[in-house]
């Protein structure tokens, strides 16, 4: 309840905020925005938007309130023939069935139109008269500003539109497409293109609005770029008019923005949107700026990941297992193998996601790379199918369903080591950031892996040694043993000094804590204690006073070996 009071004070104010500002003769936008706002708080609705016909006589989304930026985003800005068409471009936005409300702007819908949706049930009775108050005063707002030359939003002069592009593409992500479309609603065009000239290539990299590309477009663009044209060229085309804006000096593109027919900017205009194009221009290469920037700052992190685990475990499972983490995740690849050199045969060391009999398909790709540039080439295989480099493969390629591969040799000095290699779903050319990546990671690989095989081999030879050494170490305990016990008898030839030795003897080979000779009485039928060693001086009372206790009767083997005994001696 309390929360159905806040969204209903919510929508009185925005309707207020717009009735003020129809008032005072505001711009139609922030007139627009509070209405979609009043009204999706006053009917429920999760999306709220009004569409306005152009000049072409579609609609268009001019104002759009939604519960989360993406729903807005499926929205605004976009066309529709008629008005069933934006009511179902609104439905559509959300997944299974949604609950729409249609409000014409005015009796017979020229106007434009007002659509709610939400998802679950249907909208109520209350909700009718809120949504016809946004679409009437939406209507009004309409004819008072339908003089106004374009949607154009209050303020928005060159230096501000400039502004919001730095802003815009802040994020590298969809820079291009976000330039389009600010350029659309600030010069009050009906589309905007976006081309981008890479490795003396032009490309269409933005779009906003409906247009239709065709040669002469591209055509405009390309002079543009290459200083054939004005600055800010104006062209008659078949569906409207456009203008050609250099992006940037040296230029990296051209911005190009389709006007209906008859609503070309003046001189005036055109000269602030050749401003609006050096800022967005500054903006693109901000962004790419950024974005290799970051880029650098994977690599070292990748590089540091790497070497942080090969320090911290010294071991080679581990290094290999982090780097092909590393790997997959930069390139977004699912098959990322590191195969190593060993007893001249090359064998796989760590794979993910490979199958199949792979290993002759690296030790092909090592060959390769060696041959195209001594340890360092990248060997990039479009079709491993028919690829020559793979030739000795071809029949391993089939059977390990391998289509394309990218590898770089692991080499330590002029030895190589193994070779790193990924197996893409499809033919993936590397950017030059990524090759950079790639090589750097492949020369700390090497070392990394050397350094690892050897600490291993190391820790192998040092537990070998110390495996003989504690050999030894019982060998000569033993010989020890019996040098004192023979050494001992044929000093004093005593039994009573040989036993005693032989009781110590016991207690340090076989690591006791005390060690008891019994031998028969003079009867043979009892065994007494003849020898007790103790090698702990805190039990050493308590034990010999266990060792005193008689035994019970010898049993007859022992009575017999005994009596052998004696009658030897005697």
């Amino acid at each position: 309840m309390i929360e159905t009071r806040a969204l209903v004070t919510e929508a009185l104010a925005a309707f207020s905020r717009a009735g003020r500002a129809l008032a005072n003769g505001a711009a139609l936008e922030p007139i627009l925005s509070d209405l979609v706002k009043a009204a999706a708080h006053g009917t429920g609705a999760e999306i709220a938007a009004i569409w306005l016909p152009a000049r072409d006589g579609t609609l268009v989304a001019r104002a759009v309130w939604a519960s989360s930026g993406s729903l807005a985003a499926e929205v605004e800005g976009r066309r529709a023939e008629s008005a069933e068409t934006a009511a179902t471009l609104v439905s559509t936005c959300f997944e299974g069935e949604a609950a729409t409300l249609n409000v014409p702007l005015d009796a017979d819908g020229t106007t434009g139109m007002l659509v709610l949706a939400r998802r679950g049930g249907s909208f109520d009775g209350e909700a009718t008269p809120v949504a016809m108050l946004a679409a009437d005063l939406a209507a009004l707002a309409a004819r008072l500003c339908e003089n106004a030359p374009a949607p154009r939003r209050e303020g928005t002069g060159a230096l501000d539109v400039a502004g919001d592009a730095l802003a815009a593409v802040a994020d590298d992500e969809g820079a291009a497409g976000r330039v389009a479309r600010l350029a659309t609603l600030a010069a009050g065009a009906e589309a905007a293109l976006v081309w981008r000239i890479r490795a003396g290539v032009l490309e269409l990299e933005g779009v906003h609005g409906l247009i239709e590309l065709d040669a002469e477009l591209e055509q405009a663009a390309r002079s543009t770029v290459e200083g054939q044209g004005a600055p800010a060229a104006l062209g008659g085309l078949r569906a409207g008019e456009t203008v050609t804006l250099q992006l940037g000096q040296p230029p990296l593109g051209a911005l190009q923005l389709r006007f209906p027919p008859g609503h070309a900017p003046d001189e005036h205009a055109r000269a602030q949107l050749a401003g609006f194009a050096v800022r967005a221009a500054h903006a693109l290469r901000s962004s790419e700026r950024a974005r290799a920037t970051g880029f650098e700052l994977e690599r070292s992190r990748a590089l540091l990941s790497v070497l942080g685990e090969a320090v911290a475990r010294l071991s080679l499972a581990h290094t290999l297992d982090t780097a092909i983490e590393r790997v997959a995740e930069l390139l977004g690849a699912d098959r990322v193998a590191v195969y190593l050199r060993e007893e001249g045969r090359t064998v796989v060391a760590a794979s993910r996601g490979v199958e199949g009999p792979h290993e002759a398909i690296a030790d092909a790709l090592l060959a390769a790379a060696l041959r195209s540039r001594q340890g360092g080439a990248i060997v990039e295989v479009d079709d491993a199918a028919t690829d020559e480099r793979l030739a000795p493969a071809h029949t391993q390629v089939g059977e390990s369903d391998v289509h394309s591969a990218l590898a770089l040799p692991l080499v330590v000095g002029d030895e190589p080591i193994g070779v790193l290699a990924v197996y893409p779903r499809l033919p993936r050319p590397l950017s030059a950031n990524e090759s950079a990546l790639l090589v750097a990671l492949a020369a700390q690989l090497a070392v990394l892996v050397q350094n690892a095989r050897l600490h291993e081999r190391a820790q192998e030879l040092s537990s070998e040694r110390e495996e003989a050494l504690a050999a030894e170490r019982e060998a000569a305990k033993r010989l020890q043993a019996l040098y004192e016990i023979s050494r001992s008898f044929a000093q004093s030839l005593s039994l009573q000094t040989t036993l005693d030795v032989l009781a110590e003897s016991i207690v340090t080979l076989l690591g006791v804590d005390a060690a008891v000779i019994r031998m028969p009485d003079e009867r043979g039928i009892e065994l007494l204690a003849r020898a007790v060693h103790v090698n702990d001086e805190r039990i050493d009372a308590a034990a010999r006073a266990r060792a005193d206790v008689r035994s019970g009767r010898v049993p007859r083997v022992a009575l017999l070996v005994a009596l052998s005994g004696r009658g030897s001696r005697g």
